[in-house]
């Protein structure tokens, strides 16, 4: 599970989402207009997630009143 966060301001003009997980040992910013989009608007969005590699998918979206940090 990660948590998805939209940067409040960006000093080049990009939407930036800040990706975490609960246990604080994966944190990756992108600007990847996929995620954007899938924010919809919101500051935070949390989902299940896959690492494969290097990469990380986003699967299914999971509801905020059930995370607690």
């Amino acid at each position: 599970m990660v948590k998805v966060q939209l940067a409040l301001h960006s000093s080049d003009g990009a939407t930036r989402c800040l990706i975490t997980n609960e246990e604080r040992t994966l944190a990756y910013e992108t600007a990847d207009d996929g995620i954007v989009k899938a924010m919809a608007g919101r500051s935070r969005v949390y989902f299940w997630a896959e690492l494969e590699g290097t990469f990380l998918h986003l699967r299914a979206e999971l509801d905020d009143q059930d995370q607690d940090w």
